[in-house]
């Protein structure tokens, strides 16, 4: 038998709701939100690695990237 600590069980609720935090990546700062949470939709676990999927797919330069 094992038993979680009320540590362990806030920290596998967070992993699975994910945490909310302020946006603080500057291509998501005209959003009409100012938070977001992580992970997010796509698993991103850090803003900084959605920031640059949003940057690569928006980038005209690359249309393959889009598909």
């Amino acid at each position: 038998m094992s038993f979680s600590s009320g540590n362990d069980l806030q920290n596998n609720k967070e992993k699975s709701v994910g945490r909310c935090e302020p946006i603080k990546v500057g291509i998501c700062k005209d959003l009409p939100y100012n938070e977001t949470r992580m992970p997010n939709f796509m698993n991103h676990t850090n803003q900084e690695d959605a920031g640059m999927e949003v940057s690569l797919k928006s980038n005209k330069s690359g249309p393959s990237l889009i598909d």
